[in-house]
């Protein structure tokens, strides 16, 4: 059995020996690497005899075998062994266990997003213990935050989250977009991996910050990072039961029956797909193209609900796979330049939607591509369809040419930019939200006067 993890990630994993009713606690630990499942190779085919065989071979299983869950994907990248061995670790974990049908809940309500993080930890190789994290940090929540707090499933700091390449403003905050705050986050755990080499003191120094385990581990002699060594650095508490926790929860993943837990298998919709968009879409339109609620759509995209039209960051939508090829087709029937502005209108008669679309004064084909629902059949009075929204395009068409704006170039500079243009290098920054390790990206859209101007 081969390995993906060469020596990276240090630890220990342990078998269970025994889990009696008087809570006997026992570990057997070995030193090893976390193996990646092999690819099963198919045997070879037989080599073609001469002859006819009077018995015919029976007839091949033709049945393809059952997609790997999310907990065998989780459960195959572990590196936690020492369930038994620690008391605090049993203790989180039976807390976690306080309400199993809550439990149950928790990981069925973020499952979206579970497969998603699991994708993205197998595509970069890391350990499976990462994806726990967001369901300590936040139960999978994209929760917001205010001023300086954390945000996100992934409670992201804004410092941070610019440092790895998230916008942080008032107009769009990337640490609720799951993807982009994904992508984020792995980044941040490798750059800790090749820091540490290990995967505990990685989930430490997430949590309690990189500088400061280091000073920390400072005073360990000779630098030792064995678990027993591990639970000894001066670091605060909540830091020690957040690894606790991680390795709880990685615990009853290993041994669901051990720890009387039901875990949630996804539904087929639960599968999501990452799609790249042109540009902007209104997030009505998306929900009609979707078949989908706008609830449902923003629940999948916390992050749209406060994006701008101008936002310089690449779009995507973040939809079930078991749908996305027909919203992409729907899509591709609506020119580009006509996605990100639409507003419902009710119809007050009963008429059919060419009718419709000589009042509204827009081709029908178009209508009927915003509302698949409505394009077979006859209006009826009370019913809600999109339409595009003449008046938002022209407010946006005016706003790309106002001189209230810059879009940067090649050269440009804050510096640059607040000497043409009579303000200060702090005042840009405020109206932009970008702090003094920002970095201007060629084509990102600047306010270079007070938005409220």
């Amino acid at each position: 059995m081969r390995s993906d993890m060469p020596g990276r990630w240090h630890h220990h994993n342990g078998r269970v020996a025994a889990f009696a009713i008087a809570l006997v606690l026992c570990a057997c630990s070995t030193n090893r690497t976390r193996p990646t499942p092999e690819t099963q190779t198919p045997p070879p085919s037989p080599a073609p005899s001469v002859g006819v065989d009077d018995n015919p071979a029976p007839e091949a299983n033709t049945k393809a075998p059952e997609p790997a869950t999310p907990w065998q994907r989780v459960r195959n990248r572990l590196l936690t062994g020492d369930c038994q061995a620690r008391t605090p670790v049993f203790k989180e974990a039976r807390r976690f266990l306080r309400n199993p049908d809550m439990f149950r809940s928790a990981w069925r309500e973020a499952m979206p997003f579970l497969l998603f993080v699991v994708g993205e930890i197998e595509r970069r190789n890391l350990p499976g213990e990462i994806a726990l994290v967001p369901f300590v940090e936040s139960r999978y929540q994209p929760l917001p935050g205010s001023g300086q707090g954390a945000a996100g499933i992934w409670q992201l700091v804004p410092r941070t989250a610019r440092a790895h390449g998230l916008e942080v403003s008032s107009a769009y905050d990337a640490r609720l977009d799951v993807v982009e705050s994904t992508q984020a986050a792995l980044a941040l755990f490798e750059h800790l991996e090749r820091e540490f080499s290990d995967w505990r003191l990685a989930l430490l120094a997430y949590n309690a910050g990189e500088f400061r385990l280091k000073r920390a581990l400072g005073k360990v002699e000779n630098g030792n990072t064995s678990r027993q060594s591990v639970d000894k650095l001066p670091l605060s508490p909540t830091t020690h039961q957040f690894l606790d926790r991680i390795e709880a929860l990685a615990c009853i993943i290993q041994l669901p029956e051990l720890h009387e837990a039901q875990l949630p298998n996804p539904d087929p919709a639960d599968v999501p797909q990452v799609i790249q968009l042109e540009g902007p879409v209104d997030i009505q339109l998306a929900a009609a193209l979707a078949d989908m609620s706008e609830e449902a759509l923003a629940r999948l995209n916390p992050g749209w609900e406060r994006r701008t039209v101008f936002a310089n960051k690449s779009f995507h939508v973040l939809l079930p796979a078991t749908i996305s090829e027909t919203f992409i087709q729907r899509l591709a029937l609506i020119p580009p330049q006509m996605h990100a502005h639409w507003r419902r209108v009710r119809i007050t008669e009963i008429m059919d939607l060419e009718s419709f679309a000589g009042k509204v004064n827009f081709p029908v084909d178009l209508l009927a591509s915003a509302n698949p629902t409505a394009s077979d059949r006859a209006l009826q009075a009370g019913d809600m369809l999109l339409v595009p929204d003449p008046d938002a395009r022209a407010s946006q068409r005016r706003l790309a040419q106002d001189p209230a704006t810059h879009v940067v170039q090649q050269g440009d500079s804050l510096w640059r930019l607040a000497q043409s243009h009579g303000v200060s290098v702090k005042q840009l920054r405020e109206w932009n939200g970008l702090h003094p390790g920002s970095i201007l990206k060629l084509g990102m859209r600047l306010l270079i006067r007070a938005p409220e101007y």
